[in-house]
């Protein structure tokens, strides 16, 4: 079954999921054979064949709650291998807690397992695993059914699937995914800090960009002493604000803002989510130029491609419609945005053609 069809399935299981009343009320073994084996079955696990999915599973002296096989070779006769361990928690239970994190990662180098899950239900927490390297951190991707079901089902069809873990291709995207988070973290740390410094110890260079906003707004440019000394006067009330703002954009990866709808010419389309909206504009572009539509191809980024053939050359894939190519729908909501202009202006389209309404 293609992964789009898994996407599909595992949707229906996470709706079904959001529409039991009460997850709270509910045992571990419910969440376990209610919510766990579901979605793994959404996935294309045979949750009846233990040679698929082994309830229990000994992990030296300890027993993992499910874990995923991978399939022996017929021809060597070698017998099926865990690929991935799911441990399941009580219902309501946070799974942001470093022992737990770190038992679940023991567990899966110590049988030489790529990818770990910690889930309650609700949240699914993945871990990426490479035996042979020893990291800090492990965590590569957090996801909540309830918070963006559409996302939720990218996600778990991307790492969960069973044809994409058998062939190896869950575990190297989560490789993928944990050196690109942990790089942004390393990149959005090092941001912080030389904004830090360069507020704190008010750096000649800002100095200069006030004494020049000064002017223009005051008609006379006062000396740099002088705005060094009101800086650092009002220093307190100042780096605070400055600081907040540049955190909450850096954390959310972006502006808030949501999409609610977009409007191409005289055509309008509604949409909840950034990767929904660029969807809907490539679709469009391909409805209107089916003969060059494969023209997206030529629109990359830095040093990777937004959209490809191979599903593993972009992050975050989605495919257009049935069209084999997927689209890249990583990134902040301006990213996006900025992306779908690119889409259309590729076409012949100028960028305003496209309007956006958020919320």
């Amino acid at each position: 079954m293609p992964r789009n069809n898994f996407r599909d399935a595992i949707l229906q299981a996470i709706t079904y999921v959001n529409s039991l009343p009460s997850l709270d009320e509910l045992s571990e073994s419910a969440i376990k054979q209610g919510i766990v084996l579901r979605v793994l079955s959404a996935a294309g696990w045979d949750t009846f064949d233990l040679g698929e999915v082994h309830p229990e599973y000994r992990s030296g002296n300890s027993k993992i709650d499910f874990a995923l096989m991978s399939s022996g070779s017929p021809r060597s006769r070698n017998a099926a291998t865990p690929a991935v361990f799911v441990e399941v928690k009580l219902p309501g239970e946070s799974l942001d807690s470093d022992r737990m994190e770190r038992q679940a990662i023991n567990h899966c180098v110590r049988s030489n397992v790529p990818l770990g899950v910690l889930t309650n239900g609700l949240e699914w927490l993945l871990l990426s695993c490479p035996a042979e390297v020893e990291r800090r951190e492990n965590r590569f991707c957090e996801i909540d059914l309830s918070g963006n079901p559409e996302n939720a089902a990218d996600e778990l069809s991307r790492y969960l699937a069973k044809d994409r873990v058998i062939s190896g291709q869950a575990a190297r995207s989560a490789e993928r995914a944990l050196q690109e988070r942990n790089q942004n973290v390393v990149v959005r740390r090092a941001i912080l800090e030389g904004w830090r410094q360069v507020v704190q110890g008010l750096d000649e260079g800002l100095v200069e960009l006030v004494a020049t906003a000064s002017e223009q707004r005051a008609g006379e440019r006062p000396e740099n002493r002088f705005v060094r000394r009101v800086l650092m006067e009002h220093r307190s009330e100042l780096l605070p604000a400055q600081e907040d703002e540049f955190v909450g954009r850096g954390a959310s990866g972006g502006s808030r803002r949501r999409p609610a709808s977009f409007t191409f010419e005289s055509e309008s389309q509604t949409t909840s989510s950034w990767p929904d909206l660029l969807i809907g504009v490539c679709e469009l572009m391909r409805q209107r130029h089916p003969d060059d539509f494969e023209r997206i191809l030529s629109i990359r980024g830095r040093s990777l491609p937004y959209f490809s053939r191979s599903e593993d050359d972009v992050h975050h894939p989605r495919q257009i419609g049935d069209s084999g190519i997927y689209a890249s729908c990583q990134g902040a909501g301006v990213l996006i945005e900025g992306r779908a202009k690119r889409v259309v202006e590729l076409f012949g389209y100028s960028s305003g053609s496209l309007t956006i309404q958020t919320r």
